[in-house]
């Protein structure tokens, strides 16, 4: 299968260019499987504490078609998603679920930015802005459970 960066080389620098003016210590690579990714590093702070995530946003190989849960995926690496449920079960919050997560073809866990009715991704730097929101709600839901109900209803935060 051709990819979408081998087909179309003004898209590949396009992308390269948003992102690393949005995030400039971003690093991008290309798996076994030819999709293209980003390692990236962000540390929002949250009620004054500094949190740190790693977060790999793989391309589907046919971006920017827009698939199920966005073209561009982004996996929790750390926090994980099992450190992320102890997270969870740790914090006096509840459900102790974590909402808009879905799974891919291979059934790994990456973070759903898409919301069909209303939002629009087209590049990396855009649905990185929406995966910091879910992460900030996330941080912040964890210590106020009025949050972390809202974050549960879909489209209410």
């Amino acid at each position: 299968m051709i990819q979408w960066y081998e087909s179309n080389k003004q898209l590949f620098d396009e992308e390269v260019r948003y992102m690393t003016e949005v995030m400039p210590t971003a690093t991008y690579g290309f798996l076994k499987n030819g999709n293209m990714y980003w390692n990236i590093v962000v540390q929002p702070i949250v009620a004054g504490e500094r949190k740190n995530w790693m977060l790999l946003a793989v391309y589907d190989p046919d971006y920017p078609q827009r698939n199920r849960g966005g073209a561009i995926k982004f996996y929790p690496i750390k926090p994980s998603y099992d450190e992320m449920t102890e997270m969870v079960q740790d914090s006096p919050v509840t459900p102790k679920t974590i909402p808009h997560l879905m799974r891919d073809e291979n059934y790994n866990i990456h973070i759903s930015y898409v919301d069909s009715e209303r939002t629009v991704i087209i590049n990396a730097a855009t649905a990185l802005a929406h995966i910091m929101r879910w992460i900030t709600i996330f941080e912040l839901g964890m210590i106020d459970q009025k949050i972390w109900t809202l974050f549960h209803d879909h489209g209410k935060i």
